[in-house]
């Protein structure tokens, strides 16, 4: 039997996470009582969630990495016993694992206390090599009572890893489409947008490189890149490089208002994401979701949960990935039909409102909980 409000702990990986929208979404609008491990209080929060900080919880998931064994371990057990005295003495109901990794920290906590584990995956933590470690043993996989994908590419990663079908559900993310909307690109300039973070499995140096060929039949075209990262340096070396400054514009992080401005002011967007080295991968980028939600066409790669969302020719445009040419042809195409534009912005915001809104996702997840909790 369960409370007549009962009572969800959700924990995330680090203080950050609570600025990565999912997350918040999770947080702010599941429709029960809600408590935070692991994160910090934004001023902005009105809702009526409890926030906590469990600086034990904090220093264990610090400090172990530093330690020798026998202090790891007690260190570790010592966490695992707050966490556990927390858990009952807050009555909660069910744990939401925010990412794979924090699954594996709080699953033995969970089992001691016959508290039903649900661990949401994102991203990385179900494709790098370095993560896959952790869940060699299935352990996690055996004590979680639910696993949530955000793509089908990831739904059958975890198969592949030995999640239980039972056990698996595909719940991708939703976008607020009140937020985004608007845009005309029919109407627009030939303004190409990408927005995200500067790293290798975006990789926006591709997309610079394609957009150069853009401009050999479209000299009047422009990139807005909005973002911040360890590759944007290297990417504003390479606009430089290139000679294309004046065509070229990098606007930092801007706030979810900001970009949504930028899309109805823009022609396309666009995001060259692929698998890297190391084994990093999209789950669903929400770039995309809220680009096509906001009315744009998109040309992106054949990349996880980026094929689910963006319907090829329909929808917008996708390329093989480093496959810089056929990017580069594709944007071509919207930036000289503009009615080709307008009809794949449109169909886009049609499928983002009836397959990805963000009250679909959040409605899925919440019957998820619920039964993970029956």
């Amino acid at each position: 039997m369960t409370n007549p409000s009962p009572i969800i702990c959700i924990i995330q990986p680090n203080d950050q996470a609570n600025t990565q929208t999912f997350i918040r979404a999770h947080i702010e609008r599941l429709p029960t009582t809600i408590k935070v491990l692991h994160g910090r209080p934004f001023p902005s929060y009105t809702n009526e969630n409890q926030w906590l900080i469990h600086p034990l919880f904090e220093l264990v998931r610090r400090s172990v990495s530093l330690l020798p064994d026998f202090w790891a371990k007690i260190i570790i057990k010592i966490g695992n016993t707050s966490l556990e005295r927390f858990l009952k003495i807050n009555k909660v109901d069910l744990v939401l694992a925010e990412f794979g990794t924090t699954g594996v920290e709080v699953m033995e906590v969970c089992r001691k206390t016959n508290i039903p584990l649900v661990v949401h995956f994102h991203g990385k933590d179900a494709y790098g090599h370095d993560i896959l470690k952790l869940y060699e043993n299935q352990m996690m996989f055996d004590i979680a009572k639910d696993v949530i994908a955000v793509s089908r590419d990831m739904e059958q990663q975890l198969l592949s890893l030995g999640v239980s079908p039972d056990k698996l559900h595909y719940n991708p993310y939703g976008i607020d489409l009140d937020q985004f909307s608007g845009a005309n690109p029919a109407n627009n300039p030939p303004v190409f947008l990408t927005v995200g973070r500067f790293v290798d499995k975006k990789a926006p140096h591709l997309s610079i490189l394609a957009f150069k060929q853009v401009l050999s039949h479209v000299p009047d075209a422009k990139l807005m890149m909005i973002g911040d990262g360890i590759l944007l340096e290297a990417c504003q070396q390479l606009v430089t490089a290139l000679k294309i400054e004046s065509s070229v514009e990098f606007l930092g992080s801007c706030s979810h208002e900001m970009v949504a401005k930028k899309m109805q002011h823009s022609r396309c967007f666009i995001q060259h994401s692929l698998k890297t080295n190391e084994g990093d991968s999209e789950g669903t980028p929400l770039g995309i979701l809220e680009a096509s939600g906001a009315g744009l066409p998109v040309v992106s790669t054949q990349h996880a949960g980026i094929k689910d969302v963006i319907l090829h020719g329909e929808t917008g445009f996708l390329v093989p990935e480093n496959d810089i040419d056929g990017m580069a042809n594709y944007m071509i195409q919207i930036a000289t039909d503009t009615q080709l534009a307008g009809q794949l912005g449109k169909a886009g915001r049609q499928r983002i409102r009836e397959n990805f809104s963000m009250e679909k996702s959040i409605n899925n997840l919440w019957q998820i909980l619920q039964q993970g909790m029956n």
